[in-house]
């Protein structure tokens, strides 16, 4: 795929999620604080699992590589994205963010890796049994 396109799916993961979690931020504080991080986990592993659906679709071979690749790409823009708007815009300190989001954001990389994973796999199996 090319690099253009990879970098304006991992901007779009970025945005929708940052859109969600302005809209469920009355959340974030208190009581609610498990629940917001919750509901930001999962919205943005569906987020993710999309875009690594339309990812994947355009890809047939190297599958491994090509998630890899993706999913450091992603990663890398939505750091820098956050780094921008989270931490120098809205003044969050820098290690607070990286202890609590930034380590969470390695799922962006592996979920492109493992389904590469798991399509290689699929494929040698099925060239094994023609």
């Amino acid at each position: 795929m090319k690099i253009g396109k990879m970098a304006l799916f991992g901007f779009f993961i970025w945005l929708i999620c940052f859109i969600f979690g302005f809209l469920l931020f009355p959340l974030n504080s208190g009581a609610n604080l498990p629940l917001f991080k919750s509901l930001m986990t999962v919205i943005s592993v569906i987020v993710g699992l999309f875009f690594i659906y339309l990812y994947f679709k355009k890809i047939d071979s190297k599958f491994v590589t090509e998630g890899l690749i993706a999913g450091v790409v992603w990663f890398l823009i939505n750091i820098i994205l956050d780094i921008i708007f989270l931490v120098i815009m809205f003044k969050n300190p820098f290690v607070p963010y990286l202890l609590d989001i930034g380590i969470r954001y390695l799922m962006i990389i592996i979920m492109p890796t493992f389904i590469g994973f798991i399509l290689s796999s699929k494929i040698e199996k099925d060239k094994k049994t023609e």
